[in-house]
């Protein structure tokens, strides 16, 4: 999460916001967010796509505070008039997304077909046209920047896995060539 840097951006969300979101506020003045990001909250109801208000009303949150939900293919707003920005004054400005969402985006991700995301955290995740429910809690049901949903697993600290099963294989990282035949 970005911090405020300059006075009145992210300030209605605590001071705290997604760098893609810190962007787009600081283009448009505008705070958004996308559905992705919005579904990993906790606030955010997938089954009707909107803030849950029984939620934020338990947790003592004001509606007010939370960023606009800005739906695929939706402009979240322009860039506005700005002196420091090197964008002209009215230039559409799309939504952000997160990590997983952008690469399943970026990859042409359809449904069928997993990726498996090894880095930092550990992720499994597809395209599904479903919204997913797992009550378990071990599938996560993110909504995708696409418009449909983006089922995930998550485990932390994956790179130390990684890490360990390459020590294990007395692997030392450098690029593996095999013997000419």
């Amino acid at each position: 999460m970005a911090r405020r840097a300059r006075a009145g951006v992210g300030a209605r969300h605590g001071g705290r916001t997604p760098p893609h979101d810190y962007l787009t506020e600081r283009l448009t003045g505008q705070g958004t967010t996308d559905r992705g990001d919005a579904s990993g909250t906790g606030w955010w109801a997938s089954g009707s796509e909107s803030y849950d208000e029984e939620i934020l009303r338990h947790v003592g949150l004001d509606p007010a505070m939370l960023p606009q939900v800005v739906r695929p293919g939706e402009v979240a707003g322009t860039v506005r008039d700005c002196h420091d920005l090197p964008f002209s004054k009215g230039t559409l400005v799309a939504p952000g997304t997160g990590d997983n969402a952008a690469a399943a985006l970026g990859l042409g991700l359809r449904p069928g077909h997993p990726v498996l995301s090894l880095g930092t955290s550990g992720t499994v995740y597809a395209v599904s046209k479903h919204r997913p429910a797992d009550p378990t809690g071990t599938v996560a049901g993110f909504a995708d920047a696409h418009g449909d949903w983006l089922p995930l697993a998550c485990t932390l600290n994956c790179t130390l896995a990684v890490d360990r099963v390459a020590a294990l294989l007395a692997w030392t990282g450098r690029p593996w060539n095999p013997a000419p035949r």
